[in-house]
């Protein structure tokens, strides 16, 4: 028995004698119609009879479980026979008053609950002082939800037959209770819970005495304006308190003093109050706290910086209280050194700047667990949980974070769950985590984020499907979506299925080596089409260079300097001195431009082409084998050909000294001779003259010269 030692009497009790019972065989257990039973435990359950009495029950029974009947009384009789029933629980919508030893033949009774809508506490007091001492469980109660508009004031004598029992529990809950006399408990020595929560209680001076024994006193939503008085130091109504609910009250200041008796505390709830201020050391009282619960303060506005000092404080809450967090509140857990867990979502940290925001958790070095959601962060510091190695969950949802920095996480060795929904996050990389924290994740919520669908994401689907990790609303409707490109927008996340060849980069050996075969290529391309139009650029790069290097540009307004340029190769300069040059210059009078004679010394050869075709009217080419085979000779009639086209006027006067073989003859210089008129050079002395009056026609008549 030794290791039941610590289980309340009662449990220990009624799980003896069911397994004595089953020992002994549970075979003729007698169960009443249109009820279930449990043999094996002695239960008998009964739900919506339409009875006003109390079913028949085997003699044996241990739990009797009677819901939604019509019993308006419970008579003397009612529990006959039930002399080994341990646990009743009766609610009833007419139940409203008990005969004096209705009770009386429960001797072993550990819990007694009653419920009804019309029961009244002091019609009771008469059948209380036939209830058996072994009583540990009282619960009387209205239904809840349907307290009437009449309040009760029970008589002070309502519970005096249950003094020196061994009630333990009392629940008084949703009676519309509003004045409790003094001491009302003090007879009650060994109770240890007492439960007084939806009542309307204007707690006396000295309601609580003597309860030296309590451990939980729930008084939530009894329109409380102040703390109850609990004593004095020297007088402790309730000295070995541990729990204290005081939530759903109107209760507007507190102060450390309104503890002070209460020394072994360790869980006090006072959320949903109308505190304005938590003042400096409101704990001090109480070293042996825990568990603080302050959240959803409708109208608090400061926080002090020793507010929540204490050095045994292991959870606190303070969400949904809209404060405000500036700069000056950065030391306010800085006096709790063991906290472990904190709660303060619904709050507002986005005008508190970085530094101050890494100093308001510096000091919680055990924290376990962070609930920071709905606090408008837009990013987190570098070094906010830097001291956080034993940090196991952190929830950051409902904020306004847009990615995430590994930095960050650097430091959370120990996290396990991650809370990240309702963010505005568009990629998860494998980057965006410290490897170990990827590693460590048993569950990330990750839902109602502004997902990309692009391959950015592509490690994050992947890691999707094939992760341990639990990933929070993972196939709930709407929870993980799509939200770019706009072909894919609210389209289910997990319908986007990229492939690794699309997403996947190329290394980065391919890509050099697509470089600089595209280099090559380029450059064996502009080679080619250099050498195929080489006379082309060559032209036009000249051209432009010399027109550049001029500081005004060359106007003849119609009068050239010379009536033809001379192209010829140099190995046919004999001719053009001996034979071209006296008949056009010296018999005809035309001016003709030559190499050798008219270009400027010290001139860049080009340059003096391109002048020489800008101030010669015509452009006469020697075409011979020698020619074709020169490439100075080429460029000149290019250029030439060039200045034919962008002046669409018949420049030139081709002279072909000899056939030209046809290995001399490029592409261009056989489309020239194809389209354009030439005049032969006769080697019979008779055609000589008629060559000459030719070529005399096709200069024309000489113009009036300038100089070079």
């Amino acid at each position: 028995m030794q290791q039941y030692k610590d289980l309340p009497a009662m449990t220990i009790n009624t799980t003896i004698l069911a397994f004595a019972l089953t020992l002994t065989g549970a075979a003729g257990f007698y169960c009443p119609p249109r009820c279930h039973c449990k043999s094996s435990l002695r239960q008998v359950e009964c739900h919506n009879l339409n009875s006003t009495q109390v079913p028949h029950c085997d003699n044996t029974t241990l739990i009797l479980i009677l819901n939604d009947i019509w019993i308006s009384s419970l008579r003397n009789d009612s529990f006959a026979g039930l002399s080994q029933l341990e646990n009743l629980t009766l609610s009833s919508n007419t139940l409203s008053h008990a005969e004096k030893e209705a009770f009386e033949p429960l001797e072993n009774i550990l819990s007694i609950d009653l419920k009804g809508k019309m029961l009244y506490l002091d019609n009771l007091e008469p059948a209380f002082c036939h209830v058996s001492k072994t009583i540990q469980r009282l619960c009387l109660n209205r239904y809840k939800g349907r307290k009437t508009a009449e309040f009760q004031t029970p008589r002070s004598s309502l519970l005096r037959c249950l003094n020196g029992s061994d009630i333990t529990e009392l629940d008084l809950s949703y009676n519309s209770l509003h004045t409790l006399p003094d001491s009302f408990f003090s007879g009650l020595t060994k109770l240890q819970n007492l439960i007084l929560r939806d009542n309307h209680i204007a707690f006396r001076k000295e309601t609580f005495v003597g309860l030296n024994n309590l451990r939980l006193l729930d008084l939530r939503n009894n329109h409380l304006s102040q703390i109850p008085n609990f004593g004095n130091v020297t007088y402790p109504f309730c000295p070995n308190l541990l729990e204290l609910h005081l939530a759903y009250n109107d209760i507007s200041s507190l102060n450390s003093a309104d503890f002070i008796s209460l020394k072994y505390l360790q869980r006090l709830d006072i959320g949903w109050n109308l505190l304005t201020k938590f003042p400096n050391n409101m704990f001090e009282y109480m070293p042996e706290l825990q568990f603080a619960f302050l959240q959803h303060q409708r109208n608090l506005k400061e926080i002090q910086d020793l507010a929540f000092a204490s050095a045994s404080l292991f959870h606190l809450d303070i969400s949904i209280n809209n404060f405000q967090f500036k700069d000056a509140n950065s030391d306010v857990f800085s006096h709790a050194p063991h906290l472990q867990e904190l709660y303060m979502s619904d709050n507002h940290l986005d005008k508190i700047d970085d530094a101050a925001l890494e100093k308001l958790f510096r000091n919680l070095t055990k924290l376990r667990k962070l609930i920071i959601s709905q606090t408008r962060l837009t990013h987190l510091p570098p070094k906010l949980f830097e001291t956080k190695p034993f940090l196991r969950e952190l929830q950051l949802g409902s904020n306004q974070l847009s990615s995430l920095d590994p930095v960050v996480f650097q430091s959370l060795f120990s996290l396990q769950m991650l809370y990240l929904e309702n963010n505005l996050i568009r990629t998860i990389y494998e980057s965006s985590l410290p490897p170990f924290v990827w590693k460590n994740l048993t569950k990330i919520s990750l839902a109602e984020n502004l997902f990309s669908c692009t391959c950015d994401n592509f490690w994050f689907r992947t890691w999707m499907d094939t992760t341990q990790t639990t990933i929070v609303a993972l196939h709930q409707r709407n929870s993980y979506r799509c939200y770019e490109p706009k072909e894919l927008a609210k389209s289910p996340f997990l319908d986007w299925h990229p492939s690794k060849a699309q997403c996947t980069p190329l290394p980065a050996w391919v890509i050099a080596s697509a470089i600089g075969v595209s280099i090559m290529l380029f450059l064996a391309l502009v080679t080619v089409v250099s050498h195929r139009y080489r006379w082309y650029i060559r032209y036009w790069c000249f051209t432009l260079r010399s027109r550049y290097k001029r500081l005004e540009p060359f106007e003849n307004n119609g009068t050239f300097v010379f009536d033809a340029f001379v192209s010829y190769n140099c190995h046919d300069r004999h001719w053009v001195i001996q034979r071209l040059l006296p008949k056009l210059e010296y018999d005809a009078g035309f001016k003709l431009c030559l190499h050798d004679r008219d270009f400027i010394v010290g001139h860049d050869i080009v340059d003096n082409i391109v002048d020489a075709l800008e101030v010669s009217r015509k452009t006469i080419l020697v075409l011979s084998n020698n020619f074709a085979q020169s490439q100075w000779c080429q460029l000149e009639m290019t250029m030439a050909q060039h200045k034919l086209f962008d002046e669409n006027k018949d420049i030139l006067v081709l002279i072909l000294l000899e056939d030209i073989k046809p290995e001399n003859l490029s592409n261009r210089l056989t489309l020239l001779l194809r389209k354009q008129t030439y005049i032969e050079w006769p080697r019979e002395e008779e055609g000589q003259d008629l060559f000459w009056e030719r070529v005399k026609a096709a200069l024309q008549k000489p113009y009036g010269h300038g100089t070079l």
